[in-house]
């Protein structure tokens, strides 16, 4: 548990600083109607989609992580061939 923690302070603190080198202009980044983030992912990238497309890969990956482990997830069930259903616990 405390290993996640740290990894996930030291991820943290990549992100953060990526962002703060790639900001541009800081005036435009606080008055941005759009939010702060995008308008960085704007600055770095130059091209309207490309921002919104790295502003959503984060929740997609969320959602699509979250589906893929589910407790009944076909990956980490088995089931029996005869019965069609999971084993009983011992």
């Amino acid at each position: 548990m405390i290993a996640c923690v740290a990894i996930g302070t030291f991820t943290g603190f990549i992100f953060l600083t990526v962002l703060l080198l790639v900001a541009g202009n800081v005036d435009n980044i606080i008055s941005s109607t759009a939010g702060p983030l995008l308008q960085i992912f704007y600055d770095a990238t130059q091209n309207n989609a490309g921002a919104i497309c790295l502003l959503m890969y984060t929740p997609f990956l969320f959602a699509f992580k979250r589906s893929w482990t589910e407790p009944t997830s076909p990956s980490l069930v088995s089931r029996s061939s005869v019965f069609f259903s999971p084993p009983q616990a011992s």
